[in-house]
């Protein structure tokens, strides 16, 4: 197993870290306090490198992105170009639902109201003969 990557050989770190810098300067931090920071970014970066190969970290820097796939299926694809251009009567299975409710009044509430919990407490207390 080699050594983890140099930090000073990481462009990826190091547009990090000196974002982070950036940072702490403008809203005043301590040299000691961003020195700070920068050694335990260094160490966070070499622990997390550490089981990774140099050569691994080299690979699959240089490799290139692989290919886009098709975000979504061909038939979503067709389904939205229907959307967009106003085809939606087109669409298998989809059915035009009114924004509106129905006209008729609201039916009668046919079940009693459930007691209250004090009502309930007071009826209890009177069948079993208590206060």
């Amino acid at each position: 197993m080699s050594a983890a990557p140099a930090v000073e050989n990481d462009p990826e770190f190091q547009a990090g870290i000196h974002a982070i810098v950036t940072q702490l300067q403008a809203q005043g931090a301590s040299k000691e306090h961003i020195s700070q920071t920068v050694q335990k970014a260094i160490e966070y970066y070499k622990q997390r490198n550490a089981d990774v190969p140099e050569e691994a970290n080299a690979a699959t820097a240089e490799e290139p992105e692989p290919a886009r796939k098709e975000p979504y299926p061909a038939s979503f694809a067709a389904i939205v170009e229907l959307l967009a251009t106003g085809r939606e009567d087109q669409i298998p299975g989809i059915r035009e639902i009114p924004l509106k409710i129905h006209d008729q009044p609201p039916s009668e509430s046919t079940m009693t109201r459930p007691p209250k919990p004090w009502e309930s407490h007071a009826t209890a207390s009177q069948r079993s003969g208590g206060a």
